[in-house]
This record gives C-alpha cells, structure tokens and sequence, in this order.
C-alpha cells in the first residue's frame, strides 16, 4: 500500500438553473486553503470489488457514510468512483490530517460501514493529498468556529 502525497482533481457537478432567458445560471464558488477555508485532506483508495458484489456496495454506502459521519462529522465529502468492472476509487476528504484514524477509531460498532468493509475485495493502494483549490456548486464550504 502506498501512503505518497498525491493531487486530486475534483469534478464539480453544475446544478444550474433556467434564468427565464435561455442562458444557465451557475453556482461557481472557489475554495482555496486560507485561514478561513484550512486544509482538506483527501484519501484515495484505489480498491477492488467482485462485480457480483457491486449492487450490495452502492446498496449500503450512503447508509455506512451516515454512520460514519455520526461518529466523525470531520469527513467531509465521500465520493465512489467506478472505474472498471473491478476497480473502485473512494475518495474521502476529511476536515484534518488524521480525520481517518480518528473516524476508524470511533467506528468498531457501525454496522453499514463493517458491511461496506466487507464487500471490498482488497485494497490496491491508498494516497493522501491535501485539497488546494475546489470550484462549483460542491466546493467545501469555509469552516465556521466549532
């Protein structure tokens, strides 16, 4: 398993809207690491799941993020990426550097995320980055005080 820093592209997802004369309206708000917006750190797992088991994944994932974020409100965004029929990419972005080891650390008794576990064949690799830039509708929002 690799644990190299690595950069992550992240695809913003346009929700525009009809402003009544024909042209979208967009949403477009860049997210940059400043004191008001810190850091995000990205994981990304490059992961293998039995194709017979795939509807079961997507079945239980929105479940186990809910759990997860139950313990852990630090995990930001969670996105799954199929790339082939085998070959899935999970990519977390947590609100800190150890938001990983601190959500698996509250996470021995959620069931949606054992079974999700469960259902992953092997892990191919694991990078760790740090968010820079992040543009659209789905940008993270700045982090108010806690």
């Amino acid at each position: 398993m690799s644990d190299r820093a690595v950069t992550v592209g992240v695809v913003a997802v346009s929700n525009s809207t009809d402003g009544g004369d024909g042209t979208a309206a967009s949403e477009e708000a860049p997210m940059t690491t400043t004191p008001d917006h810190p850091a995000a750190h990205v994981l990304v797992f490059r992961a293998e799941v039995d194709p017979a088991d795939a509807d079961a994944l997507l079945a239980v994932r929105a479940e186990a993020i809910d759990q997860a974020r139950s313990v852990h409100p630090g995990l930001l965004r969670a996105e799954l990426v199929r790339l082939d029929e085998r070959t899935w990419l999970d990519v977390l972005v947590f609100d800190s550097e150890d938001g990983d080891a601190r959500l698996m650390a509250a996470a021995g008794g959620l069931p949606a995320l054992s079974r999700m576990h469960a259902l992953v064949a092997g892990v191919l690799s694991l990078d760790r980055g740090v968010l820079e830039h992040s543009t659209g509708p789905q940008a993270l929002a700045p982090v108010t005080a806690r």
